[in-house]
């Protein structure tokens, strides 16, 4: 059956919004580049490179032509803030939204600099440092110029896009259902229950999947209890009772994360691994999260979306990851706000060579991103990402991957398709694809030791094409 049809429509975002900002004659400069340059340092957990993913295609769609393959550089740093809204702020709970796109000026480029080699918590102190400053943009005069207001865009598109989406309900967020993905459940129940449960990793496939209480700790368990009475459905059968999704992890009594009939609770990256869902005695699965934080984990929101669809490799891991008002819908929306008020005063070939040039100074390859999250290193190998907890050795491991790149790329196609098919693999079309698959290949030949294949438990790839 999979996502239901609001769900699905709620991944065209950025065809919408490309669409409009085309109408409203925004983009022509986009048209005319064959690239941009951009940073995701401060993005968290992916969101900002799907985004701009799923901008990509929707503007290779719009325009016939593949006019922005988004390239690493510190041209333009993307900062996301969020804040938790409490019930005195926000009803149900709702994440509050703060994105700020921010184009760093030399002096504070030089300074971020500075900070990012002396700094012992990068997690902390660098986004400290951006978000102590008094303004939201940086703009770099000599190649760019803001010529409309980005938050009345922002505001016009939103209301736009709006207009054309539904909302999702809790009911289009909850999708998976007992029939069809059992298995999904399973892997689901064993990698998030409850340490603390009285139910044992090997004893999960004995419990019934219309019912997970058992697999909550007695503390969360007894939260539910209370989360049930206070909505009025603990004399209801499941069945009867109203869709409300509740954070066990909380105590109601301090902080009701219930959220509403029609709105789930504020996800965050400690205290909702596990949102119960009160008709249902299940938690929100860590697919059904990911989708509803914009990541296409269905090939029916793949499709919708125009991107590839993500695997779920460590269900943990998503779970920690999404929340903190990470929406990759409406980070994609301030992104694309910023480049539709911006216009470029030099040519390409400048501006990209000051990119260059930034990424040099600052003494890390373009392919590999810091992830303060999970305080680990990221590093880009033909489509790929593997993950570092050592900045050492993710450089040296980083600068391997270039050099390989560099002689990849020099190499005839039939070497390339000769090395490929002598390892039982198919020959790719493009000579892009070629040294992309060949990377992947001697990469793993050459046993670098990444966090992801050495078996290290702390976390996973952000996502895989």
């Amino acid at each position: 059956m999979g996502p239901p049809a609001r769900l699905v429509a709620a991944f065209t975002w950025a065809q919408k919004s490309v669409e409009w900002v085309d109408e409203q004659g925004h983009v022509e400069w986009l048209k005319k580049w064959h690239r941009v340059p951009w940073s995701s340092w401060f993005s968290g957990f992916g969101c900002a490179e799907m985004a701009l993913s799923m901008i990509a295609s929707a503007l290779a769609k719009q325009t016939g032509k593949t006019v922005v393959p988004f390239s690493q550089s510190y041209q333009f740093e993307i900062a996301n803030k969020a804040r938790l809204a409490s019930r005195e702020c926000l009803e149900d709970h709702v994440c509050q939204h703060q994105d700020i796109l921010r184009l760093l000026d030399d002096a504070n480029r030089k300074k971020l600099k500075i900070l990012e080699d002396s700094c012992e918590k990068p997690s902390e102190d660098l986004w400290t440092f951006l978000l102590d400053k008094k303004y939201d943009i940086f703009i770099l005069e000599k190649y760019l110029e803001v010529v409309n207001d980005p938050a009345a865009i922002y505001a016009s598109l939103v209301e736009h896009v709006q207009s054309l989406i539904e909302p999702v309900s809790v009911y289009d967020a909850a999708w998976m259902t007992y029939e069809e993905n059992e298995r999904d459940f399973r892997g689901e129940m064993i990698a998030n229950r409850n340490a603390n449960s009285t139910v044992a990793a090997h004893e999960v496939h004995s419990v019934n999947l219309s019912d997970w209480t058992p697999l909550l700790s007695d503390i969360e368990q007894k939260n539910y209890q209370q989360y049930l009475q206070s909505l009025g459905q603990d004399s209801l059968p499941r069945h009867e009772r109203e869709i409300r999704g509740v954070c066990v992890g909380q105590d109601p009594v301090f902080m009701n994360m219930s959220g509403s009939p029609s709105k789930l609770p504020a996800f965050t990256t400690d205290s909702t691994k596990r949102i119960m869902l009160t008709d249902r005695d299940r938690w929100l699965t860590a697919a059904e999260k990911v989708a509803v934080t914009g990541f296409p984990v269905h090939k029916d929101l793949a499709e919708a979306a125009m991107v590839p669809a993500i695997s779920l490799r460590d269900v943990q891991s998503w779970h920690r990851g999404c929340g903190n008002g990470m929406i990759i819908g409406n980070v994609g929306m301030v992104v694309l706000s910023v480049l539709a008020s911006v216009r470029p005063t030099a040519a390409w070939k400048e501006v990209e060579a000051m990119a260059i040039e930034q990424q040099e100074m600052l003494g890390i390859p373009a392919q590999l991103k810091y992830h303060g999250g999970w305080k680990k290193w990221r590093l880009e190998v033909g489509e790929t990402t593997h993950s570092f907890l050592d900045k050492t050795q993710a450089l040296q491991v980083s600068k391997w991957v270039g050099e390989c790149m560099v002689r990849l790329e020099s190499s005839s196609n039939h070497s390339l398709t000769a090395e490929l098919k002598e390892a039982g693999l198919k020959a790719k079309r493009s000579k892009q694809d070629l040294v992309k698959a060949v990377l992947r290949l001697r990469y793993k030949a050459a046993s670098h030791p990444c966090i992801c294949c050495t078996g290290v438990k702390a976390g996973i790839p952000l996502y895989k094409p």
